[in-house]
């Protein structure tokens, strides 16, 4: 009597873990499903050029060539790279083409500055020597004789 009902009792947990087995793998077939979907939802060149599919044999085999999507991503990414960083060169060389313009014109407005300032300087100082020669020039002035004249 024992073991008829440990018998049952076993045949009711194998079909129980039976059936829980058969609704696992209807999910995760679902869920590959949809996970396959997606993917080619991301990568219509690859879904158009190649059938996206992921199929399951016995033992979940995940046939999917992965690596030739990967690489045709790399050399997109390459060649989108390359053509933004020679971009951003021919930027960059344009800007350092216009700072160096912009340096050699404020340069030689420097320097006309410096020469106006130098004519400046020169002239003041001509000046400050005809002024001191034509104070040396003139007889000195008594002040004891300009107070008795008054």
């Amino acid at each position: 009597m024992k073991l008829n009902s440990a018998n049952t009792c076993h045949q009711l947990e194998k079909e129980s873990w039976g059936m829980d087995l058969k609704i696992l793998e209807e999910v995760w077939q679902r869920s590959i499903s949809l996970l396959c979907k997606l993917f080619c939802s991301f990568c219509p060149p690859f879904h158009s050029s190649r059938k996206c599919s992921l199929s399951f044999e016995l033992g979940y085999s995940w046939n999917y060539d992965v690596s030739v999507r990967c690489e045709s991503l790399k050399a997109q990414n390459e060649a989108s790279s390359r053509e933004d960083a020679q971009k951003e060169m021919e930027e960059l060389k344009l800007r350092y083409k216009q700072l160096k313009k912009e340096h050699a014109s404020f340069c030689d407005l420097a320097d006309r500055m410096m020469e106006e300032k130098d004519k400046e300087i020169s002239k003041l100082l001509e000046e400050n020597k005809n002024l001191q020669r034509s104070l040396e020039l003139r007889p000195p002035v008594c002040f004891l004789a300009f107070v008795f004249y008054i």
